[in-house]
């Protein structure tokens, strides 16, 4: 069994529970008899905790990126701005937003690289070092080098 933690700020949800393995199925059914729920995901074992960890490469990430995002603007004088920014930003999220993230990101890749050069170059003007500036110019060259991204042709 793998607990995930509700999305931050969700306070609708408790942490979800999946189960995986040779006998999770019957293990939902023993949980769902004491008011428990809990997500069946495979009979193979690892794949609740892979979910998990899937979800804590986008949850992280997206914090990591948010502090960065931060300490860059506090280098160059832009936090409070920034700060609003980034509220701005997730008011406006939407299932439709990572469709259009995913599309825009694979049709674009090669000026997304240029511009994240240009981050690296400005913020090399200033005492900071992104800690994330580096993973996304490593994702970009993947893109390039025609890694596929799934999921970024559908509708």
């Amino acid at each position: 069994v793998a607990v995930a933690e509700p999305v931050p700020g969700d306070t609708e949800h408790a942490a979800t529970l999946a189960a995986a393995g040779p006998r999770a199925q019957e293990f939902v059914g023993l949980a769902a008899q004491h008011g428990l729920e809990v997500e069946f995901v495979s009979d193979k074992v690892g794949d609740a905790t892979a979910r998990v960890l899937l979800r804590s490469i986008l949850i992280r990430g997206v914090s990591a990126a948010i502090v960065d995002t931060l300490w860059a603007a506090k280098a160059l004088k832009h936090d409070a701005w920034a700060y609003q920014e980034i509220l701005r930003t997730f008011e406006s999220l939407s299932p439709e937003t990572a469709r259009g993230m995913l599309r825009d990101t694979v049709k674009n890749v090669k000026p997304r690289q240029i511009e994240m050069m240009n981050v690296s170059e400005m913020l090399g003007e200033t005492e900071y070092v992104s800690t994330m500036s580096g993973g996304i110019a490593l994702t970009y060259s993947r893109l390039l080098h025609s890694t596929k991204v799934p999921f970024s042709h559908a509708p």
